[in-house]
C-alpha cells in the first residue's frame, strides 16, 4: 500500500504536470490564433491595397497628363505674355520718341513764330499755330494801317493770311 500511495502521488504529480502543460499549450494556442488572425487581417488589407494599384496608376497617369497639359498652357501663355511685354516696351519707346519729336516740333514752331510775329501767348486751344492775340492787327493791303476803336480799321482792307478764330459761338 505504501507503494500504491507513493505511486498515486507520482501519478498525481504527473497529472498536475500534464494539466499545467495543457494549460500552457492552450495559452500558446490562443496567442498563435490571435497572431494568425492579425496576420490574416494584414494580409487582407494588403490584398485590398494591391487591388487598388491599377486604379491608382490610372489616376496617376491622368494627373500626369493634366500636369503636362497645364504646363504646356502655362508655357504658351508665358510666351504670349513675354511677347506682349516686348510689344508694349517697343510701343513705349515709340511713344517716348514721338513725344520728343512733338516737343522738338513745338519748339521749332515757337521759334519760328517768335522770329516771324514776335512773342505770342498761347491760345485757349493750347496751340501756337495762329496769332490769336487781337492786340496785333492783321496784315492789311491798301487803306490806313491805323485801327479806330475796337480793332476796326478805318476802311475795309483786304486781309491777308488771317483766319477768323472760332470763339465757340458759331
Amino acid at each position: 500500500m505504501e507503494v500504491d500511495i507513493g505511486a498515486g502521488e507520482n501519478v498525481k504529480k504527473d497529472l498536475q504536470q500534464a494539466h499545467f502543460e495543457v494549460q500552457s499549450m492552450v495559452k500558446a494556442r490562443q496567442e498563435l490564433t490571435a497572431k494568425i488572425q492579425q496576420a490574416s487581417q494584414e494580409l487582407q488589407k494588403t490584398y485590398n491595397d494591391l487591388r487598388k494599384i491599377p486604379r491608382l496608376h490610372s489616376e496617376l497617369d491622368s494627373w500626369r497628363k493634366e500636369h503636362q497639359r497645364l504646363h504646356a498652357t502655362f508655357q504658351h501663355e508665358k510666351g504670349l505674355n513675354i511677347e506682349q511685354v516686348e510689344n508694349m516696351q517697343a510701343m513705349e519707346k515709340n511713344l517716348i520718341l514721338m513725344g520728343r519729336e512733338v516737343d522738338k516740333l513745338q519748339a521749332e514752331i515757337r521759334n519760328s513764330e517768335l522770329t516771324f510775329h514776335g512773342p505770342i501767348p498761347p491760345s485757349f486751344s493750347g496751340g501756337h499755330y495762329l496769332n490769336s492775340n487781337t492786340s496785333y492787327p492783321p496784315s492789311i493791303q491798301g487803306g490806313s494801317a491805323y485801327v479806330v476803336g475796337y480793332g476796326i480799321p478805318t476802311m475795309m482792307p483786304m486781309v491777308v493770311n488771317h483766319v477768323p478764330e472760332n470763339d465757340g459761338f458759331w
